[in-house]
């Protein structure tokens, strides 16, 4: 495993959750022979768990200009807005991670990070190769991202079952999605950023 994607198929994070659920499922099909649909229901809540954690690998569109997805879910508002962390106007972008969906957030772009913990939230200010400057505000979960250099796609965060994620564009940056949008985290693309940036790289 490589820096892209440094983590097992199914995340770490779900290990537990998954162990117990089928250490159940193996009493219940061993010991509970005259409640069979126990069994079986235990057997489907242990995959489903499995499924829920997956954490595979994403084709990363190739785009320098691109600023991905940080996580799958659906997009519940694109509008300009105040970025209340960098004091400065912004292209807001907000995702709702599915209870149903990979939990897994990964970086949008390729650059460095600044992570600032504030409470259940973690603010990650990022900067992009070409000097230009993004907010990522995960409002829940577990944040893995430590400050320094940040890859495209690589893993920084995990919220189970579902959450928000915030990300802050630089003025002047052209949204690729619509409020209802389906994405996947580092395959999607979400905004085209400045064509200074651009002509910048």
């Amino acid at each position: 495993m490589n820096r892209f994607y440094p983590h097992p198929v199914v995340a770490r994070e779900g290990w537990r959750i998954i162990a117990t659920l089928a250490a159940l499922t193996l009493i219940a099909f061993f010991c509970a022979t005259n409640s069979p649909k126990l069994a079986l229901w235990l057997l489907l809540a242990t995959l489903a768990s499995a499924h829920l954690f997956r954490d595979r690998v994403r084709n990363i569109p190739m785009d320098a200009n691109a600023l991905l997805s940080p996580a799958d879910g659906r997009v519940i508002l694109v509008e300009n807005a105040h970025n209340p962390y960098a004091e400065q106007d912004a292209l807001k972008i907000s995702i709702r991670t599915h209870f149903f969906r990979a939990y897994a957030i990964r970086s949008p772009i390729h650059g460095s990070v600044q992570v600032q913990p504030s409470g259940k939230r973690h603010i990650l200010r990022l900067q992009t190769s070409q000097q230009q400057a993004v907010t990522l505000v995960q409002n829940y979960g577990d944040c893995h991202a430590q400050t320094g250099s940040l890859v495209r796609g690589e893993r920084i965060g995990f919220a189970r079952f579902g959450g928000r994620v915030d990300v802050y564009l630089p003025p002047g940056s052209v949204p690729t999605v619509a409020i209802g949008d389906s994405v996947q985290a580092s395959s999607s693309i979400l905004a085209q950023l400045p064509e200074r940036a651009a002509e910048a790289a």
